[in-house]
């Protein structure tokens, strides 16, 4: 079966190659075509949020050690 519509979905986590948690259907996408929409999109966004909750832990340490 091949893909033929795109969804955007919001999603609270996603690990091991699939979505964690319940997802939350927010709308269907007719500006996307599904061809362009890979997995790989969301395993580099889950690594960027990942990056960026790291980040911001030591930076939010590193303010409370300067205290």
């Amino acid at each position: 079966m091949a893909p033929t519509k795109v969804v955007e979905v919001r999603y609270d986590h996603f690990g091991d190659g699939r979505f964690r948690h319940g997802c939350t259907f927010l709308r269907v996408r007719e500006d996307k075509l599904a061809k362009d929409c890979l997995l790989e999109q969301v395993v580099e966004q889950a690594a960027i949020q990942d990056i960026d909750a790291f980040i911001d832990a030591g930076l939010a340490a590193a303010d409370t050690n300067r205290k």
